[in-house]
Formats: structure tokens, sequence, C-alpha cells
């Protein structure tokens, strides 16, 4: 059973998540291919594209260990999103695997960039927004499956009203599994503490994600990640604005 199933068991989900995403780190001491091998979107691949993934993730591993950890606590939240969605189990698991290398052109930035705890300067933000386009060609690089996400990787800092980057997509023209990873990123990131922000409460990141639908995210992919996590308050209003 995973982390998510033993809370939704629980009256009590909003109180338990925080400490459920703080105690999910334990798990990443193991090994790369330990780690990778249980995830559900892993399951169907042949063992050269294993071998590539272990390979990608062990050299993210070894250049930014968290952001790594960010990268393996996404795919859950992200199969769950999903599977609530009607995502069939291939779209499911192209989606997982983007989700699971969405920052592996963070491998071509600097960490001192990456755990600078000041403001960037605009050279630096310059470089930390390169990371999709590396990200991409680096999976374009190794065809197969990884080809097939680079698109996702790509497009996961896009923007549901256009003023995202590389490209400034906007709405369907983003695809649908890069709109996934960009909410389930943004979750993570705001309920994690980072070098530069300590951690949100799960209540104002859920309040944070409802308030950014339509302009930062897709309004249904927080509808659905909103539901997923269980946290009704935030549904209530959410529904009365967009559905």
């Amino acid at each position: 059973m995973s982390l998510w199933e033993v809370v939704h068991l629980h009256e009590g989900v909003k109180h338990m998540l925080p400490m459920l995403h703080e105690h999910s780190n334990v798990a990443y001491g193991d090994s790369v291919s330990e780690c990778v091998s249980i995830l559900p979107c892993t399951a169907h691949l042949s063992k050269r594209a294993s071998q590539t993934l272990n390979m990608l993730l062990h050299e993210l591993l070894l250049h930014d260990a968290d952001v790594y950890q960010h990268c393996l606590r996404m795919v859950d939240l992200a199969e769950r999103v999903c599977v609530h969605m009607g995502m069939t189990r291939q779209e499911r698991e192209l989606t997982g695997l983007a989700t699971l290398l969405h920052d592996i052109g963070k491998v071509g930035v600097a960490g001192t960039i990456l755990h600078k705890t000041t403001g960037l300067d605009d050279n630096e933000w310059m470089k930390i927004r390169r990371h999709p386009e590396i990200g991409s060609r680096m999976l374009m690089a190794h065809g197969g499956v990884f080809a097939r996400i680079a698109p996702f990787v790509r497009a996961h800092h896009e923007r549901w009203d256009g003023g995202g980057y590389p490209y400034g997509l906007a709405g369907e023209a983003i695809p649908l599994s890069a709109r996934i990873v960009t909410v389930v990123d943004a979750y993570d990131v705001m309920v994690s503490c980072r070098a530069y922000k300590s951690s949100g409460t799960y209540e104002e990141t859920c309040v944070e994600l409802a308030r950014c639908a339509g302009s930062q995210f897709d309004p249904q992919i927080v509808q659905a990640t909103l539901r997923v996590l269980g946290w009704l308050p935030v549904m209530a209003n959410f529904e009365l604005t967009w559905m």
C-alpha cells in the first residue's frame, strides 16, 4: 500500500499529508534502480529503456539529490491524477515517466544556482529557464519512449494563460501530460522546504492551486488534483468558480 493509500484511509487526511510527505524522503536512500522498479510508470519498459532511465536518474541524483527526490515524490500524485481523469494505461505511464524526468535538464544548471538562497539575477534566471529545453534534447537523443515524453518535459513550465516558457504556449496547445506535470510540480514545490523558501502548509498549497486555476494551471487538472488530495473546503469554492 502506498503512502497516499494509507493517508486516504483516515478522515484527517489534510493533517497527515505534510507529515507523510516529509517522511517519504526516507525511501530515497535506496539505489536508483530499487526506487524506480516499484513505480507503475516503469512496469512495461524494455530492459534497454530501464537501463537508460536508471542512468539518467543516477546522473540527476549525483548532480542534485534534492531535485532527484522531488521528481520521485511527484510520481504517485501524478499517477492518481491521471487515474482520476480516466487516462489509459499508456497515457498514465508516459505521464509518469515525464514526471520522473521533468527536471532532468537541471543537470545542465550549476548547483550554485539551483541552491542559491538569495534572489537570482537575470543571467541566472536565463540559465534556470533553459532546463526544459536541455531536458527535452537529452531525452530526444535517447529515442524511443524518451523521445515520446520529450515534448511533455519541454512544456512543463508553460502556463494555461500563455505566460510561461520556453514557447509561450497556452491552453490545450500545451500537451495534457505537461499540464499535469505542471500542477503536480507546483504542489510538491509549495509543500517542500527549499534553499530559498520554507515549506507551505497543505491548506495553503491547495488554496494557491485553486487561486491559480485558469491563469497558471488548467482548471480541470487543478480540480482533479484537489479531489485526489481530498481537500473539500477548497473544492466547494473552486466548483462555484469553474464548474
